[in-house]
């Protein structure tokens, strides 16, 4: 059975692990954002029936980074929907080739160089996205670029609903918006001036990959001291 959240009209949070996304924009189709973990796509596919879609209706994918937990259903996915993927440049050559993009810590990358290469099925990226680009989807979702946990790390920011994207910019522990921990982050200064930069857009609801989404109205405080801690 699915396990998700209505964020605002149109748009579902997956519960899990790892958060994935579906925005649901009428005859206009299905947008999913991330892909999950490996073995992902039933809860996926199993959240576009329960909001009343089939996966024919699923006409993009919009991928953050290359990370495993973001991109693991991300074959199956394709393969499911036909849809479109579309990903920042600079992560299109590490989905491509199944690579983790830098950030992880020494000990850990023989252990994920196999767990892509044995669990991830080949991708094509469809449609690269670029920093302001206005994607022509759901009335306009501009693309973002948040280097900071990996250096291809790409937002996005539904306009209709003021709606902020950010795995894994930020993530959401004990209730606290704050930074991806430093040890799996490329670039902690980066990845605080990528906030700055995002936060410009005033957002009503910010969504993470790792934990609840805000929202803003409801909880101000959460941006305020993501802020004041930068």
């Amino acid at each position: 059975m699915a396990d998700f959240t209505k964020i605002v009209d149109g748009l579902y949070q997956i519960n899990g692990s790892v958060n994935v996304f579906v925005l649901d924009d009428g005859e206009n189709g299905v947008t999913i954002i991330d892909a999950g973990m490996p073995r992902s796509v039933n809860k996926i596919v199993d959240t576009v029936k329960a909001i009343g879609r089939t996966v024919g209706d699923v006409k993009y994918i919009l991928v953050t980074h290359a990370d495993i937990d973001h991109i693991g259903s991300l074959g199956s996915l394709v393969k499911a929907t036909n849809a479109t993927v579309i990903a920042g440049e600079k992560s299109k050559p590490y989905i491509e080739s199944r690579q983790a993009p830098p950030h992880l810590p020494f000990f850990l990358k023989p252990i994920m160089w196999v767990l892509l290469k044995t669990m991830l099925s080949r991708v094509t990226v469809g449609q690269t996205a670029t920093h302001g680009e206005r994607l022509q989807i759901a009335d306009g979702i501009r693309a973002l670029s948040i280097p900071g946990h990996t250096p291809g790390n790409i937002g996005y920011f539904w306009e209709r609903h003021k709606v902020l994207f950010v795995p894994d910019l930020l993530y959401v522990n004990d209730n606290k918006l704050g930074l991806m921990p430093s040890i799996i982050t490329w670039n902690v200064k980066i990845a605080k001036d990528s906030v700055k930069q995002v936060m410009k857009y005033n957002p009503d609801y910010i969504c993470v990959g790792h934990g609840k989404f805000i929202d803003v109205k409801a909880e101000p405080e959460q941006v305020k001291n993501l802020m004041a801690s930068l």
